[in-house]
């Protein structure tokens, strides 16, 4: 989605890495999975896979959009400074490995907290959940 969604966006991103990725030839999505990959907002894994049907968790979502949102940032000096704030996260300490990530897609406000202000860091996104980032981000990048 990411990839269909913000194309232009992508498209206008430097080259970040050389894309080898084995397991996506003849993926629908294969040509936007590259194009995500060479921008550098999803990583492939270390064995050069990108496990396309794999369950994506609200960490993995807080990751990819911190990258988009500082694409984003680049040309808003407005969004740079929202995103320098630290949100509070009730499930997770500003120790966490993936706080940073979490705390930019709060504050930039392309994922909502939970109830009780928790993130949920390995909750599954759900598909009307993606949407509604993808949404936002698009909104943010206009």
């Amino acid at each position: 989605m990411i990839g269909v969604r913000l194309e232009r966006l992508l498209a206008a991103a430097p080259p970040q890495q050389a894309v080898v990725i084995t397991d996506t030839a003849g993926h629908w999505a294969g040509r936007w999975i590259t194009e995500v990959v060479r921008a550098g907002v999803m990583d492939p894994f270390e064995n050069h896979t990108f496990q396309p049907r794999l369950v994506i968790r609200r960490g993995d979502l807080a990751t990819a959009v911190r990258r988009i949102v500082t694409m984003i940032a680049a040309s808003s000096p407005a969004l740079r400074t929202r995103i320098t704030e630290q949100p509070r996260i009730a499930d997770m300490p500003t120790t966490h490995l993936v706080y940073p990530a979490a705390a930019v897609a709060v504050a930039a406000g392309v994922i909502p907290l939970a109830e009780g202000q928790r993130f949920e860091v390995n909750r599954a996104v759900t598909g009307a959940e993606a949407v509604d980032a993808i949404d936002r981000l698009q909104a943010l990048a206009r």
